[in-house]
């Protein structure tokens, strides 16, 4: 694959640095080389906590750039080959589950005695079964049944609310509202 223009040019500066290393110039190469890096890459350098690179006018100096240099080309060359996706993503679930009178019950039932008593439990099951016969019947009948159930949870037991509210709500879609 081909270079780009900003890649000839670190590859270029990356063998300015391997001259000087194997001994191809002096401090007046050093200089020149960090004063040409310190304006053409002054962001980058910046971007990188970096700068401190160019200040370093020696052996050691070059060493580092060199390396920075190639860390560079090689984020360039990342950059470059990146290819950018996005996803949007649209997730649409649903479920149905039916629920019978008699789950909903055996529910109710599996209730500890600090939560209902067998009394609360005798109550709230016929509210239940008076909802279940009146389920495919009249929508105010449903309505009204249902309401009865609702009212007595949040009166006497609104920890059974989970157990029993997927019953309720069931009967209540089946009207359409």
């Amino acid at each position: 694959m081909a270079l780009t223009e900003s890649e000839n040019i670190i590859d270029e500066l990356r063998t300015r640095c391997d001259d000087i290393l194997d001994g191809y110039g002096g401090q007046a190469e050093i200089d020149a080389l960090m004063l040409e890096v310190e304006g053409g890459y002054s962001f980058p350098l910046r971007a990188t906590n970096s700068s401190h690179i160019t200040a370093d006018r020696t052996l050691d100096g070059v060493r580092k750039l060199r390396g920075w240099l190639g860390f560079h080309l090689q984020n360039m060359a990342f950059n470059a080959n990146r290819t950018n996706i996005t996803t949007n993503a649209t997730a649409n679930a649903s479920a149905n589950a039916t629920v019978t009178v008699s789950q909903t019950i055996s529910q109710v039932w599996e209730l500890p005695d600090s939560v209902l008593t067998n009394d609360e439990k005798i109550e709230l099951t016929k509210l239940l079964n008076d909802l279940d016969k009146v389920s495919n019947d009249d929508p105010s009948k449903v309505k009204k049944a249902a309401k009865a159930v609702g009212d007595w949870l949040f009166d006497k037991a609104i920890e059974a609310v989970p157990a029993v509210m997927p019953f309720v709500m069931q009967a209540i879609q089946s009207i359409g509202g």
